[in-house]
């Protein structure tokens, strides 16, 4: 699975650094350097991680707009700063930071920052397809996912899918908003090298879609890079 941070720092050389380490370590960086310029970014394309500079004018508000979910939002957002005091950090956390780090900052450590928290989500998902037993119902407008019965309900009715189709449908569920791409769908699922996977994505996509008839619009394909699970419904009402 690609992950994709947009880091919003002072442009600077040490920023450059911090950028070429992380490309270097197969994370699509995108860099801005105003906060209007990273809200137009977020609100139109989807970012696992944010990498926030405290310093900026406007940070505040930006932070803001990702930890009430705007836009559908839902990432990981990284807060640097200087944080000479506990103080300091507890705030940030509060206002709506995952994890705070020190600028300057240090390429190593963010990448083992984003590293930690990938293992966990790669753990999260095989516990997720071992077992379903302390697995949450997935619910969005109009759409329920139930890994306990395998049950997916659609405007009331229940959508009766393959386990194939169950599972697939279940993992872009649990990473709605972020993209993943056909390779890790295969791997995840199938459980299987995804040479060998021929048309089996694309052909439990359309079946999928074709189930949720009025609500197929839950899944989108972006084009080059995989599919992701949208909460279309939610944000026709914004």
């Amino acid at each position: 699975m690609t992950y994709d941070l947009l880091m919003l720092m002072f442009d600077d050389p040490h920023a450059e650094e911090v950028e070429h380490y992380l490309t270097s370590k197969q994370i699509k960086v995108v860099r801005e350097h105003t906060v209007k310029k990273a809200i137009q970014c977020i609100r139109y394309n989807s970012y696992h991680f944010v990498l926030l500079d405290q310093r900026l004018e406007g940070a505040d508000f930006l932070m803001d707009i990702v930890y009430q979910g705007y836009y559908g939002i839902c990432t990981y957002l990284i807060a640097a700063g200087e944080f000479r005091h506990a103080e300091e950090r507890a705030a940030v956390l509060r206002s709506g930071a995952d994890v705070c780090i020190c600028a300057p900052v240090s390429p190593d450590e963010l990448y083992e920052q984003i590293s930690a928290v990938t293992r966990r989500q790669h753990r999260q998902m095989r516990h997720s397809l071992a077992g379903p037993s302390s697995l949450p119902i997935l619910k969005f407008t109009n759409l329920s996912i139930d890994p306990i019965r395998n049950a997916v309900m659609s405007s009331g009715r229940e959508i009766h899918c393959t386990p194939k189709e169950f599972d697939v449908l279940y993992l872009l569920a649990t990473y709605a908003g972020h993209i993943c791409s056909a390779q890790y769908i295969y791997e995840n699922v199938w459980k299987a090298p995804f040479i060998h996977s021929g048309t089996s994505i694309p052909d439990c996509i359309s079946a999928l879609r074709r189930r949720l008839g009025s609500n197929s619009g839950y899944i989108e394909t972006v084009y080059g890079r995989g599919y992701r699970f949208i909460d279309f419904l939610e944000e026709r009402r914004r």
